[in-house]
């Protein structure tokens, strides 16, 4: 999944620069198109996990748009409330699909998809504004974890399992201590010799879009 979206990232700039306009009606439907993926084709992740991407290449296309409205946000009489009050949204959309498992079917739960994308989009607009989430996500060890993030996200999975299948088994109980340093090390490298070409790409293409002022 994660190198198809690699390889669509320069379009997902295109569509992203070319709609900016429309970016918060977008940001709805494609979590729509994510719990729909979801629940009908199980079997094809794409359209579950492809969307959220899209949502953050809305994101930086509307960046002055965002900006505005945040901006307006900081300018109301109790903005610390209001973070407060979006940052609990944000966690009850985002854990929607455990607090709604009881009460939905196997089959439909992963409608909560389209709760949940929203919460994850809300959690990045109040990192952007909330003076307060702004201190600690910008302190140096967080701002490196975010930056190799996306690669992290591609590479620690066959880490984890590599290093439970080839630890002995009485040393089962440490492979924690093995494969997360292990797996910082790989996600590292990945966002060294992928990610960040990818990103210069995108930016290429960005460039050549977007009008001259």
């Amino acid at each position: 999944m994660g190198g198809l979206f690699s390889l669509l990232l320069p379009l997902f700039v295109f569509l992203a620069v070319k709609l900016e306009r429309v970016w918060l009606q977008l940001v709805f439907v494609l979590a729509a198109v994510s719990a729909v993926g979801t629940v009908a084709l199980s079997t094809h992740p794409s359209l579950e996990y492809l969307p959220a991407f899209g949502i953050g290449a809305l994101f930086a296309a509307a960046l002055p748009r965002l900006t505005a409205l945040l901006e307006r946000v900081n300018r109301s009489a109790r903005p610390g409330n209001a973070w407060v009050a979006l940052t609990v949204v944000a966690s009850l959309l985002l854990t929607a699909r455990w607090t709604l498992a009881p009460v939905l079917p196997p089959r439909l739960l992963g409608v909560t998809a389209f709760p949940v994308l929203l919460g994850a989009a809300l959690f990045v607009v109040i990192a952007m504004g909330s003076e307060g989430a702004r201190r600690f996500l910008t302190t140096r060890v967080v701002r490196w974890l975010g930056m190799i993030s996306f690669s992290l996200y591609l590479t620690h999975e066959p880490v984890v399992v590599g290093v439970a299948q080839l630890l002995p088994q009485p040393l089962q109980n440490w492979s924690g201590l093995v494969s997360v340093p292990l797996s910082l090390l790989v996600g590292w490298l990945f966002y060294k010799a992928v990610e960040r070409p990818a990103h210069r790409l995108s930016q290429v293409v960005k460039k050549r879009l977007t009008p001259a002022a």
